[in-house]
């Protein structure tokens, strides 16, 4: 019988967490007992911030990637070709851009502390102002 479904990240988004609330049910002790024992449905929890960083590092390293294309440079060396001129003009730096957030949660705000070490403007977009962003 289950009793818990723990999901691994912030959410519940994959669980039908009413299916679980209706599993409980009231069933007696024994025959002898009045009391019934009421049998909560499946227990059902996240661990909300534990995928914050990860997630934050993943988007930093994909947006850098994008910019100075890192997957361009890895399949040529990889096929051997990394010796052929490479136009540079193709590849472009963070310093000077501005970068959109597009909400501030958990996972936003990470993303934004680690992309503040570059020199560049930070800009979010949220449903409410979130009070712990520092002026960037």
């Amino acid at each position: 019988m289950v009793r818990w479904i723990a999901q691994s990240g912030g959410g519940y988004d994959e669980i039908d967490v009413q299916a679980c609330k209706e599993r409980g049910n009231v069933r007696s002790r024994s025959e002898s007992t009045v009391a019934n024992v009421f049998t909560p449905g499946i227990l059902v929890s996240n661990t909300p911030g534990a995928n914050e960083d990860t997630t934050a590092t993943a988007t930093l390293y994909l947006m850098l990637s994008c910019l100075r294309h890192f997957s361009m440079a890895e399949r040529s060396l990889r096929s051997g070709t990394w010796k052929t001129p490479f136009n540079a003009a193709q590849t472009h730096d963070v310093t000077g851009r501005t970068l959109g957030i597009l909400g501030l949660g958990g996972i936003g705000l990470r993303f934004a502390h680690l992309a503040h070490a570059f020199p560049m403007r930070i800009i979010y977009f949220s449903r409410r102002k979130a009070e712990s962003a520092p002026d960037w």
